[in-house]
């Protein structure tokens, strides 16, 4: 009898302990689930800050999905230039994003190098030329598969910025036709839209994947504000409701200081951090945009005013970000960065 009842108990025993192993299979499988709903985060390397950018990548380990390195401009006569920093900081990229497991793209930006090796940033007439005609577009789209596949990148990610007004039935021409030929080729493409982009007159194809810059809501050239705030979020939310495939909305860390009576320039929160603790400044916060701004009067009694965006600032703009439906989250850039921010935004996946 004592027998039975043992083997009852251990029968009993093993049927819990069971339950208890599936529950905890289910839970850990809801996690994981949990996680893959937070969405992903991307991030930028530029080659101008290629070791200050090297350094934070590694730092952020396998937290991002994804990095793209600012690989190729133009020359004037619309070929692809590729600056020297970015073939010799590839390896050393190359190798963390493998690492890590991290998708790596070839961000082509529309900067044009003259032949005196100035750069005319956002350039509106090369890509009216790149996108002119079936036959122009088409040596351009072969040309950056070419250099996509030639250095073994994950994806292409275009970055045409200032496109004017009658160039953008050929630049939606140009998104269908580039997808396509990137399928062919399996490498993945991603767009990056400004702000202002005319969706409500022009449909995207479906295919590529999208990134809005929920950035540079003031900048070099308006009066002192923040990067982005609450309601430029959610305003820029509804505006990718209309667009097709997977979606990202991009923040930018740092900020600008507006000389009162001269230039604006652009800072990282480091930078900001250094102003700072020579003026003992004493920042303020936003509450519309989470962001900080503080006021210094410099060695030449010049008055300024500077705005930029720090960890609590991430935290606010990614809440209002996924308030208003969107995981996916791009940063720019990788370097000039705090720990604390680095941390802020490793919490985007988690």
């Amino acid at each position: 009898m004592k027998t039975r009842k043992m083997i009852y108990f251990v029968f009993v025993l093993l049927w819990m302990l069971n339950l208890s192993a599936c529950a905890n299979a289910e839970t850990k499988q809801e996690n994981l689930e949990k996680v893959h709903q937070k969405g992903e985060l991307s991030t930028w390397i530029t080659y101008w800050d290629s070791e200050n950018g090297i350094k934070e990548l590694s730092k952020m380990g396998n937290s991002l999905f994804s990095v793209s390195s600012f690989a190729a401009y133009f020359n004037i006569d619309g070929s692809l230039a590729i600056p020297e920093k970015v073939t010799e900081k590839y390896g050393e990229i190359s190798s963390i994003t493998h690492k890590n497991n991290i998708n790596f793209y070839a961000c082509v930006v529309n900067d044009v190098v003259d032949d005196k090796g100035d750069i005319v940033q956002k350039d509106t007439n090369i890509i009216r030329k790149l996108l002119s005609t079936q036959e122009e577009r088409t040596r351009h789209i072969n040309e950056l598969i070419d250099f996509a596949k030639n250095n073994g990148y994950f994806g292409i990610e275009i970055d045409y910025e200032k496109i004017a007004e009658d160039v953008w039935p050929n630049f939606v021409l140009f998104c269908s036709e580039l997808h396509n030929q990137c399928a062919l080729k399996n490498i993945d493409l991603r767009v990056i839209l400004e702000p202002g982009a005319p969706l409500d007159r022009y449909t995207l194809p479906d295919g590529p994947e999208y990134i809005m810059m929920a950035y540079n809501l003031f900048g070099l050239s308006t009066e002192p504000g923040p990067k982005a705030d609450v309601d430029f979020i959610k305003g820029l939310s509804e505006k990718m409701n209309t667009m097709p495939g997977k979606k990202w909305i991009a923040f930018a860390s740092g900020g600008f200081d507006w000389q009162n009576d001269g230039d604006t320039v652009s800072i990282s929160e480091k930078e900001a951090l250094d102003i700072i603790n020579i003026y003992k400044c004493l920042p303020e916060r936003d509450e519309k945009s989470g962001g900080l701004y503080f006021y210094y009067t410099d060695a030449d009694k010049k008055d300024h005013t500077v705005w930029y965006a720090d960890n609590m600032t991430f935290d606010l703009w990614i809440k209002t970000a996924r308030e208003s439906g969107f995981d996916n989250i791009c940063f720019w850039k990788l370097g000039g960065n705090t720990v604390e921010t680095l941390e802020q935004l490793k919490k985007c996946i988690l």
